[in-house]
């Protein structure tokens, strides 16, 4: 009895997830469908992005090489002065991680972009719209 009911109800489970199934299905194609609509529009955007991103992240990564080069000197300056300079030097630290850890992701998300951009988004829709969802999430 229980048997028949546990079946019954994951029956009735499965009828629920079809109709969600196809939806997803038809919203997976129309979003394809316009990958390949707007495809050239798609390109230029991408381009642009990609050209505004290297100006931002270029301009960001020497705002962070300066702080570091004034922290460093900073922290030259507490010692020749016989002062507790490790605070300063263990912020150092986790300045020049970061500011590797940027460079590292950054490296990735172009990367990323460029094999995005080497990719027909007319002949292979899906493959584009994986690839701009890694990417995104990279960015």
């Amino acid at each position: 009895m229980k048997a028949k009911r546990f079946i019954v109800s994951i029956g009735g489970v499965l009828l629920l997830c079809a109709p969600v199934s196809a939806l997803a299905q038809d919203a997976t194609s129309a979003r394809q469908q316009i990958i390949v609509s707007q495809c050239q529009a798609l390109g230029s955007l991408l381009d642009q992005l990609q050209r505004r991103d290297l100006v931002a992240r270029t301009n960001l990564g020497r705002e962070h090489e300066n702080i570091a080069r004034q922290l460093a000197a900073f922290n030259q300056r507490m010692k020749h002065n016989n002062l507790n300079a490790a605070p300063y030097e263990q912020l150092l630290g986790e300045l020049n991680g970061a500011t590797s850890q940027f460079r590292e992701t950054y490296v990735r998300y172009d990367d990323r972009m460029n094999e995005l951009r080497q990719i027909n988004c007319r002949t292979e829709p899906g493959l584009f719209e994986s690839k701009l969802a890694e990417t995104r999430a990279l960015r």
